[in-house]
């Protein structure tokens, strides 16, 4: 038997990413009709990412000497002057890692045509980066389903109303993979005498850990801080119901690679923290206490935006909000089938290990 080649393995990636790409065209054709005359909006903070994504693709253009002018910095601006004094990109959702990558396409097409393209572009994205973790634990066709299902899930097409820094989840679910693959350069039988350190795949893996989350620092520090606490109760778990499954080398081999992430996401971060400090920064509660106070229904209450909804929550709030912020449902099939599936196989299953840490 031959092993399958790049290409063949390749291949149902690519058909995957088509069925992707075809869902994100149906779900929000209207824009993919016209991507310059309108845009998917359930609030008006659409236009804000609009203009940061135009202003960041002319900074852009600035520093590579295309159009001469005075447009600021990436992260501070006086070109938005509405509050006095400029504004502070790093502490406004000013999507300037994704500002960079459109660059081109809004040169050309325009900052609505790159705001829609990075519509329908999250969907699928978020989906792949779930399917490469969920590939560890599912055969392909399960995973392929699952992880569309997370990334056309109700809290990413809700965000797709108005949030794009939201709606990019690219970032858990390859920390999730990350961490996993680190721990598993401990139990690899090839290298074990030998250091660490040495390993090419422990600099690799540390490596692309660390720019992934350096750009998220500059997508959203939310979702960044989100993936933290996350990451976080996923380690307690694997310590508590997998501490079988992983040896000392495993937890230095994390370790190690996590502080060479650590290091080169705080390099990336530097201009962002810098600016963070700057002019224009909070010097208090950026809202009143309780503005985004999730309800433990919220996970099981859809609202508005989701499907199944009535249009509003019937949980009260300090403040009338936008309905994309409430992005804790989940809804009722979803945790019944979690419910089952632990029930099922959490027990007496060879995935019993994978289920009680998920």
């Amino acid at each position: 038997m031959y092993a399958p080649t790049f290409r063949t393995r390749l291949r149902p990636w690519l058909w995957f990413t088509l069925i992707l790409c075809v869902g994100s065209l149906t779900v929000f054709g209207s824009v993919a009709a016209d991507p310059g005359g309108g845009v998917v909006a359930s609030n008006d903070d659409t236009s804000l990412f609009i203009w940061w994504l135009g202003h960041g693709a002319q900074v852009v253009a600035d520093a590579l000497g295309f159009v001469p002018g005075e447009t600021g910095g990436l992260l501070y601006t006086e070109s938005m002057n509405t509050l006095g004094g400029g504004v502070n990109g790093a502490w406004n959702t000013s999507l300037a890692g994704l500002a960079i990558l459109l660059a081109p396409v809004t040169w050309v097409a325009g900052p609505i045509v790159s705001y829609n393209l990075l519509i329908l572009a999250l969907p699928v994205l978020g989906s792949l980066a779930t399917a490469v973790l969920f590939r560890r634990f599912l055969d392909r066709l399960p995973a392929f389903i699952a992880a569309g299902g997370v990334g056309f899930s109700s809290y990413v097409i809700a965000q797709l109303g108005g949030h794009p820094n939201l709606a990019y989840i690219v970032t858990p679910p390859l920390t999730a993979w990350a961490i996993l693959a680190l721990l598993d350069l401990g139990r690899t039988k090839t290298d074990r005498s030998g250091p660490l350190l040495r390993r090419r795949r422990l600099w690799l893996l540390g490596s692309g850990f660390g720019l992934l989350l350096g750009f998220q620092f500059y997508v959203s520090t939310e979702v960044l801080a989100g993936t933290f606490l996350a990451a976080l109760c996923f380690l307690a778990s694997i310590a508590v119901f997998g501490r079988g499954l992983f040896r000392t080398r495993s937890w230095l081999a994390l370790g190690l690679g996590s502080v060479i992430a650590g290091i080169i996401a705080l390099l990336c971060a530097i201009p962002l923290l810098v600016t963070m400090a700057g002019p224009n920064s909070p010097q208090g509660a950026i809202r009143p206490h309780g503005v985004w106070n999730t309800d433990l229904l919220d996970p099981i209450l859809p609202a508005a935006p989701a499907w199944l909804s009535s249009g509003v929550s019937p949980l009260p709030r300090i403040m009338d909000i936008d309905p994309a912020e409430l992005g804790a449902y989940i809804g009722a099939p979803a945790l019944v089938a979690a419910v089952l599936i632990v029930a099922c196989f959490g027990r007496r299953s060879v995935h019993k290990v994978p289920v009680r840490i998920a």
